[in-house]
């Protein structure tokens, strides 16, 4: 199996996942409005959390589970029926309670509070966790192509005006829910559904539960500052940091999708004893993601302003200081996410793992306490920043012993000082531009392209052995076509 065909299959999934919104953030800009964006995102967040409870920490813990046993049909069929088992009684038992709660407890909003109730569904038929473990990726993105472009399509057809939010939060909900539908079919010609045995259930209950401490800790800041902020400041300022959050998670969906595919190829280099090799890989992994982490991190931050003006209008306009602000969060998530999972995660760290994100979740917690009645979004989104640092230092420094540390934190510091040069450059060419989306269009492509160059200077003439093999990969695959082609 090749991993950068797979790396690019999860690339495209994690965009797809993120291409409907982001397409449609300004038309839904300029429809719904911020307020409204605000109580979607408001509501998702709070259907989110009952979710997240149906499916446990299956996701990582299935994902390494089927990995491990793939080479063997009857292993994996076994291990598929146990765990999936406990997802559906989970998720029976979630959907429930979100019932109780939209008769009981919702006064407002209440037909787009019972929408919402689709994503829980939806949990109940996610078995990407399966494939991601077969290191089938391919499927996912195809299956999942067709379904998001066409609410694509059915969102532009039918959301108008801000009295369309219930078609809007269908579309979205429906679509997901649709998404994971598809993916049974491929599943049942791979698996013969049986119903486990107790003991054979028993004993993925106690790694599942485990795993899902770091999900709900993950979730805390992730979802919890767009409730704590429909709690303590406006919908409107909900409504900022749901679209700023949007343009920050399109690469942050990139290091997801490398993370999710080098997770089971480590845990399978692991049964076999190839510690060398993942060391290697965590090395170059490591080079790679910071290159682009900070690529985007300065080029966002560099836009910004321009881009909150043209993307979503003047009403928008406080979302390009959120942008700003946001950015240092992307860098340390990229940082910790190939630290747990190609380390922690496939080597059972589970503790260190759970503690690093709780204490990242605390950290959001107080810090979005202390800012967000005075500061609003800004002030979630220095929470963020602080939980992304605090997470990203403790997993580094539970490895230090094991993993080249020094090596990773040295590595930050050429790719921050391009970035840099990259963001000067972005900010002298937009003194230069008028806004506009042509100003825009150049003050990207000026900053891309001063920072690729430079970051080619730098691998070539590095001593660095791994950054070298980097340049000669894209040497041999990107400048050679090129010349090909000509």
């Amino acid at each position: 199996m090749s991993i950068g065909r797979n790396i690019m299959y999860n690339v495209l999934y994690n965009l797809l996942i993120v291409f409907v919104p982001l397409i449609t953030s300004p038309y839904l800009a300029r429809t719904l409005g911020a307020a409204q964006i605000g109580v979607y995102s408001y509501t998702y967040s709070i259907a989110f959390y009952f979710a997240i409870f149906a499916i446990l920490g299956i996701n990582n813990y299935g994902n390494r589970s089927i990995a491990r046993v793939r080479d063997d049909k009857a292993k994996t069929n076994k291990t598929f029926c146990s765990i999936y088992v406990i997802q559906l009684t989970l998720s029976i038992i979630v959907i429930a309670m979100y019932v109780s709660y939209c008769v009981f407890f919702v006064f407002n909003n209440i037909a787009v509070a019972w929408i919402q109730g689709l994503y829980i569904v939806s949990n109940l038929l996610d078995i990407t966790w399966f494939f991601y473990g077969k290191e089938n990726f391919r499927l996912t993105v195809t299956r999942n192509t067709a379904v998001k472009l066409s609410s694509l399509i059915l969102i532009l057809c039918f959301v108008k005006n801000s009295n369309d939010l219930w078609k809007y939060t269908l579309i979205m909900a429906g679509s997901t829910a649709l998404g994971q539908a598809a993916m049974w079919p491929s599943l049942l010609k791979e698996i013969e559904i049986v119903w486990p045995k107790l003991s054979e259930i028993k004993i993925h209950i106690k790694p599942i539960c485990i795993l899902f401490i770091p999900v709900l800790s993950i979730s805390v800041f992730t979802y919890m500052d767009k409730i704590m902020l429909g709690w303590m400041s406006s919908m409107i300022e909900t409504g900022y940091y749901e679209n700023s959050e949007k343009i920050i998670s399109i690469p942050k969906s990139i290091i997801t999708a490398v993370g999710t595919v080098m997770l089971p190829h480590t845990a399978n280099m692991l049964t076999k004893g190839e510690a060398e090799k993942i060391k290697k890989s965590i090395r170059l992994t490591m080079n790679l993601v910071l290159a682009v982490a900070f690529a985007c991190a300065f080029g966002l931050a560099g836009v910004a302003n321009t881009f909150a003006l043209i993307f979503w209008g003047e009403s928008f306009a406080p979302c390009g200081s959120i942008i700003t602000w946001m950015t240092p969060a992307l860098v340390f998530s990229v940082f910790g996410n190939v630290i747990r999972t190609q380390y922690l995660i496939p080597n059972e760290m589970d503790i260190e793992y759970t503690v690093s994100l709780v204490l990242g979740a605390i950290t959001n917690f107080i810090v979005n306490s202390m800012l967000i009645s005075n500061y609003g979004a800004l002030g979630a989104t220095i929470g963020t920043v602080a939980a992304e640092a605090a997470l990203c230092f403790y997993q580094a420094w539970s490895v230090r012993e094991k993993l080249e540390i020094q090596y990773y934190f040295q590595c930050v510091i050429p790719f921050c000082f391009i970035g840099i040069i990259m963001f000067a450059v972005v900010k002298l060419v937009e003194k230069m531009v008028s806004v506009s989306v042509i100003g825009l269009a150049f003050e990207i492509i000026s900053g891309a392209v001063i920072y690729v160059l430079v970051c080619l200077i730098y691998l070539k003439n590095t001593n660095d052995n791994d950054k070298r093999e980097i340049y000669d990969f894209i040497k041999s695959k990107i400048f050679r076509k090129i010349m090909y082609n000509k």
